[in-house]
């Protein structure tokens, strides 16, 4: 098109042009090609709209762009989802590790074996455990000593 011509079946987005810069809702095939167009009113000195002016880019460069932002969205969120599984990895087998020490000791208290020593240091729930087992072998031999020795 000319600079100029005038356009005998505007489509709405050019009409709302009129009233602020639009865009075209979907892809439009020109004589030069597929293209994405958008629109923003010509304003003369007193500022009242006196046409529009149109600007057309390539479809394929905005499906390029479109397919690179697609891209990029899977791959973060794919290395999202990669780094909360290691994360969440990392911490079942640290308190899966303790747990396990904590059934271990607690096997070897009620075999009578007090010479158990518990080496956590956590500030969680299993922290707290780990503490009250190690509360609970200091009295099981306090107690132990205690009935030795009345005997």
């Amino acid at each position: 098109m000319k600079i100029s011509t005038p356009v005998e079946n505007p489509s709405p987005a050019m009409l709302k042009a009129f009233e602020g810069p639009s865009v075209e809702d979907d892809f439009v095939v020109r004589p030069w090609g597929k293209v994405l167009t958008g629109y923003a009113p010509i304003k003369n000195a007193m500022g009242v709209v006196v046409g529009v002016v149109a600007v057309d880019m390539d479809a394929a460069v905005v499906e390029k762009r479109m397919d690179f932002v697609g891209q990029t969205i899977y791959l973060i969120l794919f290395l999202g989802i990669l780094s909360a599984g290691l994360i969440i990895g990392i911490f079942s087998r640290t308190m899966i590790r303790d747990i396990h020490m904590l059934i271990e000791s607690a096997n070897k208290i009620s075999r009578g074996d007090t010479n158990v020593s518990i080496s956590i240091h956590r500030s969680d729930e299993i922290g707290e455990l780990a503490s009250s087992f190690k509360r609970m072998i200091t009295s099981l031999k306090i107690l132990m000593h205690q009935d030795y020795q009345n005997e």
